[in-house]
């Protein structure tokens, strides 16, 4: 993708698509949310055009995924949600960058609480979270709570934020790399 793509008009519909096409191959779906972060972090004016579309769709997405596992759950399935939760996640983040990056930050706000609500439901889920929904999730948080100050306090959940920082820093990996260090 790149700066001053001329394509992302055309990469768009195309995306938006694939995720919101329920008989589509599921295995290109965390591609597509790849795709949607490059467009928010190289094109960020031209994604701001299809903001709440986009939005609409991850928001459907984030609703799919909420699905809560057990013991009993399919390990395959639950590594599918895995995967599909880290890249929402991360597609989120991008796209709020992009939004700082470019003062659009207040558009953001009607999304914040059901992203939050998303982050609390996938941070408690034992059965199919990881390191990374823990890490990009409290760091998404970190990230709100510098933009909207004081709104984001009836918002957090200071168990879950407990949690999340915990796993992080008992995974042995995670816990020295300085990146999520500084994060």
């Amino acid at each position: 993708l790149e700066n001053e793509n001329k394509y992302v008009n055309d990469y768009l519909p195309l995306i938006l698509g694939i995720l919101s096409d329920n008989n589509i191959d599921q295995n290109l779906k965390p591609h597509c949310f790849n795709v949607l972060s490059d467009i928010f972090l190289y094109c960020p004016d031209d994604a701001f055009k299809s903001f709440d579309n986009i939005m609409n769709v991850i928001g459907s997405a984030m609703q799919a995924t909420q699905i809560k596992f057990d013991e009993n759950s399919e390990q395959e399935t639950c590594y599918y949600f895995i995967s599909l939760r880290e890249h929402i996640l991360e597609t989120i983040t991008c796209i709020f960058s992009a939004m700082k990056d470019i003062n659009k930050t207040n558009e953001f706000i009607p999304f914040v609480k059901s992203i939050m609500t998303y982050i609390n439901i996938i941070g408690n889920d034992e059965f199919a979270r990881s390191v990374t929904i823990m890490k990009d999730g409290l760091f998404l948080i970190g990230d709100f709570c510098n933009c909207y100050k004081k709104d984001m306090k009836i918002l957090l959940n200071t168990l879950l934020i407990n949690d999340m920082y915990n796993m992080i820093e008992n995974d042995r990996i995670e816990s020295r790399d300085p990146t999520t260090k500084e994060g």
